[in-house]
């Protein structure tokens, strides 16, 4: 089975640098006319989530698919048993749910709704 690809014809398990940059194009056009309207909110959580793992976050960490796959792998060792990269997505979604009952903020709403993008990424169902 092969994977959906980008409007680039790249797999969604690559980097796709022209989807990158379009999204960090996107992002600045956004912000910027909430800037001109003095909307205090320049993105909605889902955008701002969408803008962060095409962009900042890819660059900073890798793709998602390398990253998540060392942290199960790391957390099966400390847990004792197998962790899948799509099980880390949720468990931090579970861990920005808990902060956000704790304290309200929107970070923690942005990272839960990344982390629920990634693992569509990875082709949970």
């Amino acid at each position: 089975m092969s994977l959906p690809v980008c409007l680039h014809g790249v797999a969604i398990d690559q980097f796709c640098l022209t989807c990158s940059e379009s999204a960090r194009a996107r992002r600045a056009e956004l912000e910027a006319a909430a800037a001109a309207s003095r909307d205090p909110v320049s993105l909605s959580i889902l955008q701002e989530a969408q803008a962060l793992i095409h962009g900042d976050r890819q660059a900073t960490y890798g793709h998602p698919r390398d990253n998540l796959g060392r942290i199960a792998r790391l957390w099966s060792v400390v847990l004792g048993v197998d962790v899948t990269p799509e099980q880390v997505c949720l468990c931090m979604v579970q861990v920005k749910i808990a902060r956000q009952v704790h304290r309200p903020k929107r970070d923690n709403l942005v990272d839960a709704a990344g982390y629920l993008a990634l693992d569509e990424l990875l082709g949970a169902p």
